[in-house]
């Protein structure tokens, strides 16, 4: 496994509100759930946004 790499820069930005950096969520640690809407399979998913 190789060390840190470019994406653990806390200078880096989504473009999302609430993935900026100093949200409980920013870019680099994306909140990952699972979701399904009536009669689809479930899927994983990142929430985001507003």
């Amino acid at each position: 496994m190789s060390g840190v790499n470019a994406t653990h820069n806390p200078a880096l930005a989504g473009w999302v509100d609430g993935s900026q950096a100093g949200s409980d969520f920013p870019i680099q640690n994306l909140p990952l759930g699972i979701f399904a809407t009536p009669g689809e399979p479930q899927r994983p998913g990142i929430a985001i946004g507003h």
